[in-house]
C-alpha cells in the first residue's frame, strides 16, 4: 500500500495540523493541539477518497462524518465541526 504524503499546503490551509499514526490514517489536531478527528484514505476504483471522521465520547468510538475526494475539504470539516 502506497503511503500517502500530505502536502504543508494542505493542511495548512484547512488550519490544522496532522500526525501520522498508520499507512493511510492521520490524527487531526487544531494549531492548540486539541484533537479534532482522524483523517483515513482508501483506495478506490474512481480515485483515492478520505474520510474524516470524529471520536464520540458517550459511544467510546469514531464515527464517519463524510467522504471527500481531496484530503483539504476533509481536515476543514473536522475543522468546523467542533
Amino acid at each position: 500500500m502506497q503511503t500517502i504524503d500530505l502536502a504543508p499546503s494542505t493542511v495548512d490551509a484547512a488550519g490544522v495540523r496532522v500526525i501520522p499514526i498508520g499507512v493511510q490514517r492521520w490524527r487531526v489536531l487544531d494549531l492548540s493541539g486539541r484533537a479534532l478527528g482522524q483523517l483515513v484514505a482508501s483506495g478506490e476504483a474512481t480515485g483515492r477518497r478520505f474520510r474524516a471522521r470524529r471520536f464520540h465520547p458517550a459511544r467510546g468510538a469514531f464515527h464517519d462524518v463524510g467522504d471527500f475526494w481531496r484530503a483539504a475539504e476533509a481536515l476543514e470539516c473536522l475543522r468546523l465541526l467542533r
